[in-house]
């Protein structure tokens, strides 16, 4: 029987700044391959203080990087972080567009910036391309400066400069500070507002103003000075200048060292899980290592050279070997080779060495590990661990790449090729069935294969092996299902308090929540529970818009209700905690609900204005929002603010929204009943949730107090649906 030798890589060092990729290597598939080389654009041309540059070090550019790769039909392609991205990365012959980000995308700060880049390319079949990505700044950046008269009328003052979401407050000891604004696709204003407290007198001047049609990658620098001898809100005047944010100059991060494998002319990347090559004495094992600049240190350690008959050597720098220890361990089988710049070197296991590790199959003591430590004249480094484990076997069982592959009913199997096999396929089973079924024939990439697998069943352990033909792998493998988790209170059955009214069970945990600690305040719950119309049980959740009033200040709140926390009243506003943790993945939402959309009489909005029909709306998100904190309430996913000065409110077209569902309702429901109500929840990644939001309101737009005091929205028996 022919020997073969399974080579698994574990890497353990990750994170690289940028990557400047230049293989052309393919594999036979009719795929093509891109190298992608990003550049960020740093600088920020200014018109008042020379260059300033952009507030992120390249380091922390590279935990906030991304890149996106779609074609007409959405995502193929997303690496979380550069380190995640190959050096070539294969996709079938079609029209592309990469995007990069970097940075933080924040409302309003003066500390996170936020850059992006996009390149269209084609991919050709058995082609290799090489493209480059240039990320530019899409803040709007704003500078101010006050006059020195100004400075010495005002010894203190606060200047606030806002966009829809956020806001920044300016005083005499930061006004030196870059402020960075994103703005909404249908945003163009910036408001600012001026509070001085005049030298020697107790007297404030105000002054308030709007810069009209800003753009993104756009700094406005705004110089504040009097315009007469006296000072006053009406003698300030604001000059603007404004700049675009577009320059010739691009810094390129360089790559760290990358270490690769190479076997039958093929160069595969060490960043996968598993490898394989067929051994025989024709076919070396070669590692190569490349850096953009020389190498200063390549290290291999191994306790195992011994069994290889390398016995002087356990550990050694290859940049430090003399020409005889070089000698010495190609006459080993250990094969070291250098280029003329020494920024690419490789060694092999020569026959010799091949033939020990394949004899050690019959003793079981089959497996190998060499650690692989390198740093470049930059100081920048990279480590791996290649563990070389010789087998006969035809196919291999591989683990499950990444938990993002297993659903509630369906799964992604992985394996591996030792040996040239044309059929290829899988065998499953739940835990404890001795019946076996077959998945369909796998796609192979390389030498992993894969195959998606369907009609499992939640929550459920099954086991599987791959298949060359109709001879099973050696190895046996599992994986678990997501859980069919649920929502807590789905029916609406746990009610305390009167006011405000809580939608949970008195010294139970809160999952849901409503306006009603805002509306309570005016004497007023806006959500109740409904013993009259129902779908099941005692209650349904009733959702009633009001206009909420105490001494003739009030406001019109929606009748409301969300996965989450009301955090805290702000005037006639509220700051709201969005979500709750939850990681599976529900294909739809299902639920009982009654609307009688109301004539709306309350409106700041042009869409819907006074006299038209009112709208409610039920939406679902599942996502992985980085977490946020707000005066004591931690790992918020999403941090909701009503008020319209500095209004921050969900994007349902946030990168972070995995999947989402909704159904606006536009029209009353017949009868007195609950009817049935299906959302199909649609996917935008196979990423794995970390929270979900979920949110119902009698009047869709009632974060901008608009809606109908008679729009009613009940809602029961809420249910995920797994399939």
């Amino acid at each position: 029987m022919k020997k073969l030798i399974h080579i698994l890589v574990i890497a353990f060092i990750v994170g690289l700044v940028c990557v400047s990729c230049r293989e052309s290597d393919l594999t036979n598939n009719g795929e093509g391959a891109l190298s992608l080389k990003i550049g960020v654009q740093r600088e920020l041309p200014t018109v008042s203080a020379g260059k300033t540059r952009a507030t992120l070090t390249d380091e922390e550019l590279l935990q906030k990087c991304k890149v996106y790769i779609r074609n007409a039909e959405g995502l193929v392609r997303k690496f979380a972080t550069l380190d995640e991205m190959p050096e070539q990365i294969l996709l079938v012959p079609d029209n592309y567009k990469a995007e990069v980000t970097a940075g933080d995308s924040v409302a309003a700060s003066f500390t996170d910036s936020y850059f992006k880049g996009t390149k269209e390319f084609t991919i050709s079949k058995g082609t290799a391309i090489s493209e480059s990505v240039v990320c530019g700044i899409r803040n709007t950046v704003v500078s101010l400066a006050l006059s020195d008269e100004l400075q010495e009328a005002f010894p203190t003052y606060k200047i606030t400069v806002s966009n829809r979401l956020g806001t920044l407050e300016y005083t005499q000891d930061n006004i030196s500070q870059l402020g960075y604004f994103m703005l909404l696709d249908d945003e163009n204003q910036l408001r600012w507002n001026l509070v001085g407290q005049l030298n020697g007198s107790e007297t404030e001047i105000t002054k308030s103003g709007v810069i009209n049609l800003v753009r993104k990658a756009t700094r406005y620098d705004l110089t504040f000075s009097n315009s007469s001898s006296e000072v006053g809100g009406g003698m300030i005047s604001v000059n603007v200048v404004e700049t675009a944010l577009t320059t010739d100059e691009k810094v390129d991060i360089l790559a760290r060292p990358v270490i690769k494998i190479i076997e039958n002319d093929q160069i595969y990347e060490l960043d996968n899980a598993v490898y394989r090559a067929q051994f025989d004495k024709e076919t070396p094992i070669v590692v190569r290592m490349a850096a953009s600049v020389p190498f200063t240190e390549l290290k291999v350690t191994s306790a195992d050279f011994a069994r290889l008959g390398i016995t002087h050597f356990s550990s050694f720098d290859l940049m430090e070997l003399t020409e005889v220890q070089i000698r010495e361990l190609d006459n080993l089988g250990f094969s070291i080779q250098f280029n003329a710049d020494m920024t690419k070197v490789q060694f092999a296991f020569k026959e010799n060495l091949r033939e020990i590790m394949t004899n050690s199959i019959d003793d079981g003591n089959n497996t190998y590990r060499f650690d692989i430590e390198v740093r470049d004249r930059n100081g920048k480094d990279r480590a791996k661990t290649l563990t070389v484990i010789a087998t006969d076997a035809l196919v291999a069982t591989e683990d499950i790449a990444t938990q993002n592959d297993i659903w509630s009913t369906k799964a992604t199997l992985y394996g591996s090729l030792v040996a040239s096999v044309t059929e290829m396929n899988f065998r499953y089973r739940a835990l404890g069935s001795n019946d076996w079924m077959y998945s369909n024939q796998a796609v192979l990439n390389n030498k992993i294969f894969t195959s998606q697998i369907t009609g499992l069943e939640p929550g459920i352990t099954y086991e599987y092996q791959a298949m060359a033909g109709t001879v099973a792998a050696k190895e046996t493998k599992q994986f678990t299902t997501e859980a069919p988790a649920q929502l807590p209170n789905a029916g609406f059955e746990d009610w305390h308090g009167s006011s405000p009214l809580y939608i949970y069970k008195s010294g139970g945990e809160m999952f849901w929540d409503s306006g009603n600690t805002g509306s309570a305040t005016l004497n007023k719950n806006v959500t109740t529970y409904d013993a009259a119309i129902k779908h099941s049980g005692n209650y349904s959740a009733k959702l009633q818009s009001q206009y909420v009033a105490l001494f003739g200040i009030g406001a019109f709140a929606a009748g409301n209700v969300f996965v989450g926390k009301f955090l805290k009243i702000d005037g006639t506003d509220g700051i709201l905690r969005f979500g709750r943790p939850f990681t599976s993945r529900p294909s739809k939402l299902v639920l009982y609900y009654r609307y009688v959309a109301g004539t709306v009489d309350y409106s700041t909005l042009s869409e819907l204005p006074k006299n038209s029909k009112d709208m409610g709306s039920i939406y679902v998100a599942l996502g992985d929002w980085p977490h946020q904190t707000f005066e004591g309430e931690t790992d918020i996913p999403v941090l909701i603010k009503t008020k319209p000065a500095d209004r921050q409110l969900f994007d349902s077209n946030s990168s972070n929204v995995i999947g989402y569902g909704e159904c606006i309702l536009k029209e009353s429901t017949e009868g007195e009943g609950l009817i049935k109500l299906e959302i199909p929840i649609n996917y935008r990644s196979n990423r794995k949730p970390t929270d979900i939001i979920l949110v119902g309101s009698a009047s869709r737009y009632g974060d901008y107090f608009t809606g109908s005091t008679g729009s009613t929205l009940w809602l029961d028996d809420l249910e995920l649906i797994y399939e």
